[in-house]
């Protein structure tokens, strides 16, 4: 837990008053610390789930700023434990990584 949070401290997002906000929901890291060390342990697994899950964020964003209106403030998506399962299971139960395994 403690190699996770060190590493992303550093990702934080600004809002549109310039206050650092986290990307990341407080039960968000818990949940991937324990979800992958109930799988496996290995913290480049936990840091692969992390930076996957945080690409859905931003690209989730992304959509919703091209769909609003200009000039529209657009809320931050953070990280949250569905976000993090489905970045579990786009890379270690994908019929793909099935077959590979």
């Amino acid at each position: 837990m403690e190699i996770l949070v060190s590493r992303v401290k550093e990702v934080q997002a600004l809002d549109a008053t310039k206050q650092a906000e986290s990307v990341f929901k407080a039960q968000s890291l818990q949940f991937v610390a324990m979800k992958i060390g109930n799988y496996s342990g290995d913290i480049r697994r936990v840091l692969m789930i992390t930076k996957r899950a945080v690409e859905i964020c931003k690209e989730t964003y992304q959509t919703k700023v091209d769909k609003a209106p200009k000039g529209e403030k657009v809320p931050l998506v953070q990280v949250n434990e569905g976000t993090v399962n489905q970045a579990f299971n786009e890379l270690y139960k994908s019929k793909t990584v099935q077959v590979l395994r």
